[in-house]
C-alpha cells in the first residue's frame, strides 16, 4: 500500500524554492529533496490508477489521502450526531470501569492497574527482618507489634526475550572402576525439556508468540536477541517453530474436525504471497472447466459450536473461503442440522458442498453509503441512521442477555419494519428514477436489494449474524504478519503459520494462557499424538496442567 508523507506548507514552499534555484542556477537538488520528489510523483502514479478504476470516490480520495478518519462510525460520517456520540461513549465508559478510582477527571477510565489486573504474577513475600510479632514497639517502647495489613507494590522487569543459563553438572570419576557419576540438574530445568533439548519448550512457546502473534518476523527477533549479547540465528528461529507445529498439528486437525460440527461458521478471504508457490490447476466452482490459478489467499473460518465454544482455523495457498468450508464440511456429519453460513457478498465466500442459511454482511452494504455519505447526505443519511437503530437494538439485546430466541423476536419486532422500509424506499427510488441505476449511489442501491434475503437473516433465523465483523477480526493477525513479513518464501512456511495461528487464536479467543498451553503440548507431544481430543484449548488450566505433569 501507498504510503503519504505529512509536510507543511513552509516546508513546501522551502522545498520549490530549493528546486527552483537549483534549476536557475544549473545547481544540483540534495538527496532528501530529491527523495521527497520521488514519493510525490508515486503518489500522483497511484491515485491515477485508482481514478482509472472508476471506484474513486470524494469521500475515498480523502480517506486515502488522510485528510479524514477511516472510521466507519457514525460520529466520523455525520457532524451533528459528534456531541451525541461522545457523551454515549463517555458513559458507557464509565458503566465499564467497575470502580470510581479507575476513572479519570474527566469520567475516563485512566488505564492504570492495580496488583489485581496481573491475574498471572508472581506474588513474593518479604518480612520484616528485624521486627516480629510480639515484639515491643521500637517507637513508644510501651505497645506490642501484630500482624497488620501488608504493604504492595507492583515491579515489571525486563530481560531479553530469550535468556541462555549453561548449567555445569559436577561429574564424579572412580579411579578403580572408571565409573562415572553425574549431577542430576534441577527439576524446575527439567521441567522446561531434557537435557539433550537446547530451546526449553517455553522458549519455543516465545518464539512462536512473537512470530506468529505479535508479527515480529525471525530477523527482528534475531537483532533483538543480539541488542541483549544472547545471538539466535534466523534459521535456528524457524527450526524451532517448524519442530513447535508438528507437535501441535494433531490438536488443529481434531479442531477442524469439531468445526465441521458447529451451527454458525464466518469466513472471510484476505490476499497473501508464497513466492515459491506454482500456479497450479483446478476445476472452476460449478463447472468442470479446468483453469490454471496462481492468486495465493489466507481463508479464515471461525465456526461457532453448539457448546459455546469458538474454533478459529486459518488456510494459506491458492484457494477461497468457499473451498476451504467445503473441506471443512466434508468432514461434517450427515445427521447435522443446518447451518448459518455468514460472509460477504462474494460467491468466492460461498460453500458449494452442503447449501447453508446464508447470511450477508451489513457493514459491507452500510459502508457503500458511508464512502457516498459527501455527495447524497440525505439518501446516505437515512440508510445509516437505519443501521444505527438496528445496531443499538442488537447492543441492547446483547446488554440484556437474550437468548438466541429472545433476540430473534427482539429484532423482529423492532428491527425488521424499519429494514423493510428501508428496502422499500431503496426499490422506490430505483423504479421512480429518482437514482440513476447506473450511478455509483444506484449501485449501492441494487446492492441492497439483490441481496436483501441474506442481509434480512437476522430476523428470520435464530443466531443469525448481523455482520461478518468478527471474522474480520480474527483475520487481523494474518494481517498482521503478512504487514510485518510480506510474504512467505515456501508453502511449507506458510503451512506451519496456519498451523500455529489457528492454535494461539483459538487459545486466545478460550481465555487462557497461551504461553503454557503450548508448553503444555509440546511437554506432552508423543500423549497429543494419540489422545488430541484431551487437549483442546477450553480443557487446559495452568494448575491442572502442573498437577498432571508433576
Amino acid at each position: 500500500m501507498t504510503k503519504f508523507r505529512e509536510i507543511s506548507h513552509q516546508d513546501v514552499d522551502a522545498i520549490l524554492n530549493r528546486v527552483e534555484a537549483a534549476v536557475s542556477t544549473d545547481g544540483k537538488v540534495s538527496p532528501d529533496d530529491l527523495r521527497l520528489l520521488l514519493d510525490v510523483f508515486k503518489s500522483y502514479l497511484h491515485l491515477h490508477e485508482r481514478l482509472e478504476r472508476n471506484d474513486l470516490t470524494i469521500q475515498r480520495l480523502r480517506k486515502l489521502l488522510g485528510m479524514v478518519s477511516a472510521s466507519e462510525k457514525s460520529s466520523s460520517i455525520t457532524p451533528e450526531a459528534e456531541e451525541n456520540q461522545d457523551s454515549e461513549n463517555n458513559a458507557s465508559q464509565a458503566e465499564d470501569a467497575k470502580d470510581a478510582d479507575k476513572l479519570n477527571s474527566k469520567g475516563r477510565p485512566h488505564g492504570k492497574q492495580s496488583a489485581e489486573d496481573f491475574e498471572e504474577a508472581k506474588t513474593e513475600y518479604h518480612p520484616h527482618t528485624e521486627l516480629h510479632r510480639g515484639d515491643a514497639c521500637p517507637e513508644c517502647y510501651e505497645g506490642k507489634l501484630y500482624k497488620f495489613d501488608p504493604a504492595t507494590f507492583v515491579r515489571i522487569t525486563g530481560h531479553a526475550p530469550l535468556q541462555v543459563t549453561i548449567h555445569v553438572m559436577e561429574q564424579l570419576r572412580c579411579n578403580a572402576c572408571g565409573k562415572i557419576f553425574r549431577a542430576e540438574p534441577p527439576e524446575e530445568v527439567l521441567a522446561d525439556g531434557p537435557t539433550g533439548k537446547r530451546f526449553g519448550w517455553s522458549a519455543v512457546a516465545l518464539i512462536v508468540l512473537l512470530k506468529y502473534a505479535a508479527g515480529t518476523p525471525f530477523f527482528r527477533q534475531h537483532v533483538l536477541q543480539r541488542m541483549f549479547k544472547v545471538p539466535i540465528m534466523p534459521s535456528t528461529l524457524w527450526d524451532q517453530c517448524e519442530d513447535c507445529a508438528d507437535a501441535c498439528k494433531p490438536v488443529t486437525d481434531y479442531l477442524k474436525q469439531m468445526a465441521a460440527t458447529a451451527n454458525l461458521f464466518f469466513s472471510d478471504d484476505t490476499g497473501n504471497r508464497i513466492l515459491n508457490q506454482s500456479p497450479i490447476t483446478k476445476k472452476r466452482r460449478g463447472s468442470e472447466k479446468d483453469i490454471e490459478r496462481t492468486g495465493v489467499h489466507t481463508s479464515g473460518i471461525v465456526a461457532m459450536l453448539p457448546t459455546g465454544q469458538e474454533i478459529i482455523l486459518y488456510k494459506t495457498g491458492i484457494n477461497h473461503a468457499g473451498e476451504f468450508m467445503d473441506e471443512v464440511l466434508r468432514l461434517r456429519p450427515s445427521d447435522a442440522p443446518p447451518f448459518i453460513h455468514m460472509s460477504d457478498a462474494l460467491s468466492s465466500n460461498a460453500p458449494t458442498l452442503l447449501k447453508p442459511i446464508q447470511a450477508l454482511c451489513n457493514t459491507h452494504a452500510r459502508r457503500q453509503f458511508v464512502d457516498l455519505y459527501d455527495r447524497y447526505p440525505n439518501e446516505c443519511g437515512y440508510v445509516i441512521d437505519t443501521y444505527k437503530e438496528v445496531y443499538r437494538f442488537d447492543a441492547e439485546a446483547k446488554e440484556k442477555s437474550f437468548t438466541q430466541e429472545e433476540r430473534l423476536a427482539y429484532h423482529q419486532t423492532n428491527s425488521k419494519p424499519l429494514m423493510t422500509a428501508m428496502f422499500t424506499w431503496a426499490q422506490s427510488k430505483i423504479d421512480n428514477r429518482e437514482v440513476e441505476p447506473n450511478s455509483d449511489l444506484g449501485g449501492a442501491l441494487k446492492y441492497l436489494l439483490n441481496h436483501e434475503e441474506g442481509l434480512m437473516a437476522f430476523t428470520k433465523h435464530a443466531g443469525g449474524p448481523l455482520d461478518n465483523n468478527i471474522q474480520e477480526q480474527k483475520l487481523k493477525l494474518v494481517i498482521l504478519h503478512r504487514k510485518n513479513s510480506l510474504f512467505f518464501k515456501e508453502p511449507v512456511g506458510a503451512a506451519v503459520a496456519d498451523v500455529l495461528m489457528s492454535l494461539c487464536a483459538t487459545a486466545f479467543s478460550a481465555k487462557i494462557n497461551v504461553h503454557e498451553y503450548l508448553v503444555h503440548i509440546m511437554r506432552n507431544a508423543e500423549e497429543v499424538k494419540k489422545h488430541p481430543e484431551n487437549f483442546l484449548p477450553w480443557n487446559f488450566s495452568s494448575k491442572n496442567a502442573n498437577a498432571l505433569e508433576a
